[in-house]
């Protein structure tokens, strides 16, 4: 019954307002949605390529390193296999950082234990949480990306490396004399880079919704036209009046005509009595 009562004490104007402020919102909701999975879903994209394009240009660098480093470009131009005689334990992270500031990712190359034959980090440029290089992790031989690399092919991703987000990008290094796997290269690009970037242009979107949603409830709560005086023939927009405070410039006609008859009526009448006077 209060239900009811509300109903019957909201105008119709005030329904109409609130019905078309919600679609509005709505309409808004839905474009901020599917920007933000468009968008979202391009610079993703935009990461992994700057992640693989990192890793070519560690690549070039790496095998600039030493002599007898070679790689193998495909046909279109993409990463194909990087061949060395042997990968020794780094001493220090010189060329790694190099190869950082070259290609703009951090960069770690996992080295072959002799004696675990585990793949472990030997020089990195990821900083654990003693601001120490993160060294000692290791490639889990079970997992997806060595499976990738175990055929040849370059593995990205996107992993949690020491409390960060990053898109990663790995490749395999193999041994010229028999193409066994001695080494990885593997470039880490921060995820937050690519967030930042998606949420300036959502905040961007999200404030012109706010103002489109601000400005719609008092260009809807306006009055209409039907309840404004305009003057016969005028190109001027129309003014907000009031019954109580505009009067009426132009009477209507059938009031005008009766009111005529009834003046020519009391001018005949009196000049009939003056005359019966004389």
């Amino acid at each position: 019954m209060r239900f009811r009562t509300l109903l019957r004490n909201v105008s119709l104007r005030a329904t109409i307002a609130g019905l078309v402020v919600f679609s509005v919102l709505c309409a808004v909701a839905a474009l901020a949605a599917g920007i933000y999975i468009s968008v979202g879903t391009s610079f993703m994209q935009q990461g992994r390529d700057q992640a693989l394009a990192a890793l070519r240009t560690a690549a070039t660098v790496f095998v600039e390193s030493a002599d007898g480093y070679t790689i193998k470009w495909s046909d279109d131009g993409q990463l194909g296999r990087i061949t060395v005689w042997g990968l020794l334990p780094y001493r220090d992270n010189t060329l790694v950082q190099a190869i950082s500031r070259v290609s703009g990712a951090e960069t770690s190359i996992f080295t072959l234990d002799k004696d675990t034959q585990a793949l472990i980090v030997g020089t990195t440029t990821l900083l654990g949480a003693d601001q120490h290089p993160a060294l000692g992790a290791t490639l889990d031989q079970t997992g997806a990306a060595y499976a990738a690399l175990s055929n040849g092919a370059l593995y990205t991703t996107e992993e949690n490396l020491d409390g960060n987000r990053y898109f990663t990008a790995y490749k395999e290094i193999v041994r010229d004399r028999d193409a066994v796997i001695v080494g990885v290269l593997r470039v880490a690009v921060p995820l937050a880079e690519v967030e930042q970037r998606l949420f300036d242009i959502m905040g961007l979107v999200l404030k012109v919704c706010v103002a489109v949603v601000w400005l719609l409830p008092a260009l809807a709560m306006s009055p209409p036209c039907s309840s404004r005086v305009q003057s016969p023939g005028s190109s001027r927009p129309c003014v907000n009046s009031s019954p109580a405070t505009t009067r009426r410039r132009f009477p209507i006609p059938a009031v005008a005509a009766k009111s005529a008859r009834w003046r020519t009526r009391l001018r005949s009448s009196v000049r009939t009595g003056s005359r019966s006077r004389r």
